[in-house]
C-alpha cells in the first residue's frame, strides 16, 4: 500500500513547521489514504529531492573549501558542475578550460571562487586551444579561460588577510523581532575570521517532493512528429526563448496506450529523446489509463480480467469505445507496468495524463478485483500509479502532468481530478482561444488554488481553434503564464509566438525569460505552501482577478481588452515590477496604465525575491549573472526568504537593520552570490564578512571580475554586491 502522505513528507513538513513556528495545521489530505484493493504502492515521494539529470539549473559552485598550503592544486570542483564546461588544467592557484555556452571568463572562473586573469578567443574545447586573447567579459560562445585567486585570498577561506577591526559593531545582540542568523561565532573582529569555520550556519532545509524543472517554461503540438518535435525545441531556442520540457501529445503510439511508437511519425524516438536532452530540456508522453476495442491489447485485457467491471466499454474523445484497466488487480497493474517498460527504458521524463479517470463515471456501479470502485479512489489509483511507478524506475525527479480543478465539458461546475499529493504541474484543461476561454481558465486556476494544489498553468492562448489567436489574446494570456506556476503553450493552431510579429516574439521571449528567472521564488514559496496544505496562488477577496504568487507578488490578470487595469493593493507598500519609481500604498484601489509589454505585478516592500538570471531578456535585463544566486531585496526593517533548492539544503538568507544601516545576511552555499537592493541610499562603502571590503565599481562587467564588489545604479536606485566565495556563508554591512 501507498504510505501516507505524512509518512512520506512528515521530515520535511515537520522541519519547516518547525523553523517557522507555524500555528496551522499541516496533517495529511484525503487523497493521501490507503489506496485499498490492489493498488499496486509505488511510492511517489521517496527522495524526490535527489537532483535531477538535465535540469534547467545552471548555476555553478564555488566551494572552495580547504588550506591551499601553497602547493596543492586549485579547488575547480565548481567548474566541473557544468555539463557544457570542460577544465582543462588545474594547479595551484590555477583552474583553465572552456565554457561552451556563452557563459564568460568571469562567470567559469567565478564558479571556483576565482576571477579571469586571461581569456582566449575560439576555443572549442580542451584539444585546441586558440591563442587570440579577448576580454574576459566577451560575448562570445566559447572562450579559454585561464583563472586565479584574487591577489591576497586564500583559496580555502577567501581571508582577505585584515585582523583588524574594521570599525563595525559587534551585532550579536540584535535582535529585530528575532530576525537574525545566530552565528555562535564572535564579531569583535569584525568578522574578519581567520578560520574556515561558517560565519553563518548551513541552512537544512529538505527539498518538496517534485523537481524545479516543475516551473519551466513547456511547449507542444496538439499532433506532432518526430521532426516536429525536435524543430520546436530548437525553433525556441533560436528565438532565444527558454525551454524546460516538450510534451509529445497522442496520437504517438500504434494504438492509444499500447506504449509502442508509431514508427511512420516517430522513426528514432530514442534518438529523439536523447537529442531533447542534449539541449537540456525535458520530454513527456501523452498517455490515459484506457484500452479502446481498435486496439490488439483489448481482448488480452479483458480475457485475463484487466479491466474494470469485466471489460465494460463507454465512449470517450477518441473514435473507438473503451475500457478502464483495473488498478485494484495485481496482476492488471504487473501487465500494465509492463507495457510502460517500453517507453521507460528508453528515458522519458513524465507523462501528460488525460481525463480518462472520469470515465468510470459512465460505467454506474464500476466494479474491480477488490471491489466498488470510486471516482475518487480511480483518480487516486491512476494519478498515482504513473508517477509512482515512473519514479521508481527512472527516479525521484520525474513527473507527471494532469488536471487540478477542471469545468469538464459536459458538468458545469468544477471538478478535482488528481490528488494534490502527486500534481505539482497542472494545467486546467481546454480552453477556446478568445477572453472568455481565459475567463473559463482563470475559473479553473481559482478553483485550484482553493482546494491547495501547489502550481498549475493553462495552455496559453487556449487549447481549441486553428490559425493564429488575436495577437492581444496570445500575449496576455503568455503574460499571465508566466507568473503561473507552471508557463505551458500549445494545444491547437498557431502557438509560436516567433510567427506572430517580431513586437509579440519579443514580448513573449521577455516573460518566458521572467518565468524562469523566478523558479527559485516560485519553488521555495510552493515548498512552504505544499506543507501548509496550501497554494503558491492566494486568491484575494478584493479585485477581480487578483492574486498573490508566493505572498511577495501580486499579480492582476489582464482578462479584457485594452491597457487599463483596476488594481486593488492588500496592506503594505506595492513596489511595480517594470518601473521600480512607482510604488503604492495598500488600502486603495488606482486604475493603472499597463502597455501591452507589461503587465500588473507588483513585489510587496519588505520582498526577497531569489532569482537565476541568465538572459538579457528578463526581468533586469542583464544576462552576466548566469551561475549566481542573486537575491533582489526591496527592503523594510528586516525581512527573510528561505530558499529551497533540489538536491541539496538550500540557502537561508535576511537583512535587519544595525544603527539603520542594512545588514544583509545568507548562509552558506556553492554558488556567488548577487545581491540587487532596490531603494536604499548609495552606500559610503560596503563591509562583506569574513571577506573584507567590498571594491567599490563601475558597472556589471567590472563586478564581474572582482572576488567581492558592488556599485549603485543612480538611475535604478539599486545597489549590486558581488560575492564570489559564499562558502562560509556571508554578512553585508552597509556602511
Amino acid at each position: 500500500m501507498k504510505k501516507n502522505i505524512l509518512d512520506a513528507l512528515g521530515a520535511f513538513a515537520l522541519a519547516l513547521l518547525l523553523l517557522n513556528a507555524c500555528s496551522e495545521d499541516a496533517g495529511g489530505t484525503d487523497a493521501a489514504q490507503d489506496a485499498g484493493g490492489g493498488h499496486g504502492g509505488y511510492d511517489a515521494f521517496a527522495d524526490a529531492g535527489t537532483p535531477d539529470a538535465g535540469s534547467d539549473d545552471d548555476g555553478p559552485g564555488g566551494d572552495a573549501g580547504g588550506d591551499a598550503g601553497g602547493a596543492q592544486p586549485a579547488d575547480c570542483s565548481g567548474i566541473q558542475k557544468h555539463s557544457e564546461w570542460e577544465l582543462c588544467e588545474s594547479g595551484p592557484n590555477r583552474c583553465a578550460g572552456v565554457y561552451l555556452d556563452g557563459a564568460g571568463c568571469a562567470a567559469y572562473c567565478a564558479a571556483a571562487g576565482m576571477i579571469c586573469t586571461e581569456a582566449y578567443g575560439g576555443d572549442p574545447g580542451c584539444a585546441k586551444r586558440t591563442l587570440e586573447p579577448v576580454s574576459c567579459n566577451s560575448g562570445h560562445k566559447s572562450d579559454w579561460c585561464e583563472c586565479a585567486y584574487p591577489d591576497n585570498q586564500d583559496a580555502g577561506i577567501g581571508d582577505s588577510g585584515a585582523a583588524e577591526d574594521s570599525g563595525g559593531t559587534d551585532d550579536s545582540g540584535v535582535t529585530d523581532s528575532g530576525n537574525t542568523l545566530d552565528t555562535g561565532v564572535s564579531t569583535d573582529t569584525g568578522g574578519h575570521d581567520a578560520g574556515g569555520n561558517p560565519i553563518i550556519p548551513p541552512a537544512n532545509l529538505a527539498p518538496p517532493p517534485w523537481s524545479e524543472w516543475a516551473h519551466t517554461h513547456w511547449v507542444w503540438y496538439n499532433e506532432s512528429t518526430q521532426d516536429m518535435v525536435t524543430e520546436l525545441v530548437d525553433d525556441y531556442m533560436a528565438n532565444e526563448i527558454p525551454v524546460g520540457a516538450v510534451i509529445v501529445d497522442a496520437p504517438w503510439e500504434t494504438s492509444y496506450n499500447d506504449f509502442v511508437w508509431d514508427t511512420s511519425l516517430y522513426p528514432k524516438p530514442k534518438e529523439m529523446i536523447d537529442y531533447v536532452h542534449s539541449r537540456g530540456v525535458r520530454i513527456l508522453l501523452w498517455a490515459t489509463s484506457v484500452i479502446d476495442t481498435g486496439s490488439p491489447l483489448y481482448e488480452t485485457a479483458k480475457s485475463n480480467g484487466y479491466l474494470v467491471s469485466g471489460g465494460k466499454t463507454v465512449e470517450w474523445w477518441k473514435k473507438d469505445p473503451a475500457a478502464l484497466i483495473d488498478y485494484t488487480n495485481p496482476e492488471a497493474v504487473t501487465w500494465w507496468h509492463g507495457l510502460m517498460d517500453t517507453v521507460l527504458d528508453q528515458g522519458i521524463d513524465g507523462w501528460k495524463l488525460d481525463a480518462s479517470d472520469f470515465l468510470i463515471l459512465k460505467m454506474g456501479v464500476a466494479m474491480g478485483k477488490g471491489g466498488v470502485i470510486s471516482r475518487e479512489d480511480y483518480s487516486k489509483y491512476y494519478f498515482e500509479d504513473f508517477l509512482g511507478y515512473t519514479r521508481q524506475r527512472l527516479g525521484p525527479d520525474r513527473l507527471t502532468m494532469g488536471r487540478p480543478v477542471d469545468t469538464y465539458v459536459g458538468i458545469p461546475y468544477p471538478l478535482k481530478f488528481a490528488p494534490r499529493d502527486v500534481m505539482f504541474a497542472g494545467w486546467v484543461g481546454d480552453q477556446d482561444p478568445d477572453w472568455g476561454g481565459m475567463g473559463v481558465a482563470l475559473t479553473n486556476m481559482w478553483e485550484s488554488a482553493k482546494a491547495g494544489y501547489v502550481s498549475f498553468g493553462s495552455d496559453i492562448s487556449g487549447f481549441r481553434g486553428d490559425g493564429l489567436r488575436d495577437k492581444e489574446v496570445f500575449v496576455r494570456w503568455a503574460q499571465l503564464g508566466a507568473f503561473s506556476g507552471l508557463m505551458e503553450n500549445g494545444g491547437g493552431g498557431e502557438h509560436r509566438p516567433w510567427l506572430y510579429d517580431t513586437e509579440t516574439r519579443d514580448i513573449y521571449r521577455r516573460f518566458a525569460a521572467i518565468h524562469h528567472e523566478i523558479i527559485p521564488f516560485m519553488y521555495s514559496r510552493g515548498a512552504e505552501a505544499f506543507a501548509l496544505q496550501k497554494s503558491l496562488w492566494t486568491v484575494q477577496a478584493q479585485g477581480k482577478w487578483h492574486y498573490l504568487l508566493g505572498e511577495d507578488m501580486l499579480v492582476a490578470v489582464m482578462y479584457e481588452a485594452g491597457t487599463s487595469r483596476d488594481v486593488t493593493f492588500p496592506p503594505g507598500e506595492w513596489i511595480y515590477m517594470f518601473d521600480e519609481s512607482r510604488t503604492y500604498t495598500g488600502g486603495k484601489t488606482e486604475r493603472l496604465t499597463i502597455p501591452l509589454g507589461e503587465y500588473p505585478v507588483l513585489i510587496r516592500k519588505r520582498a526577497i525575491i531569489p532569482l537565476y538570471l541568465s538572459s538579457p531578456h528578463g526581468w533586469f535585463g542583464e544576462g552576466g549573472f548566469k551561475g549566481h544566486l542573486m537575491l533582489a531585496i526591496y527592503p523594510a526593517l528586516d525581512g527573510r526568504f528561505d530558499v529551497y533548492r533540489e538536491g541539496d539544503n538550500g540557502v537561508n538568507a535576511l537583512y535587519r537593520r544595525d544603527g539603520g544601516k542594512l545588514v544583509v545576511e545568507v548562509s552558506p552555499d556553492e554558488r556567488p552570490l548577487i545581491l540587487r537592493v532596490h531603494g536604499e541610499p548609495a552606500p559610503a562603502g560596503i563591509e562583506v564578512e569574513p571577506l573584507g571590503p567590498a571594491s567599490n565599481v563601475s558597472g556589471v562587467p567590472a563586478l564581474l571580475a572582482v572576488a567581492v564588489g558592488y556599485f549603485h545604479d543612480s538611475q535604478k536606485n539599486a545597489t549590486y554586491v558581488r560575492v564570489g566565495d559564499t562558502s562560509r556563508g556571508v554578512r553585508v554591512k552597509w556602511k
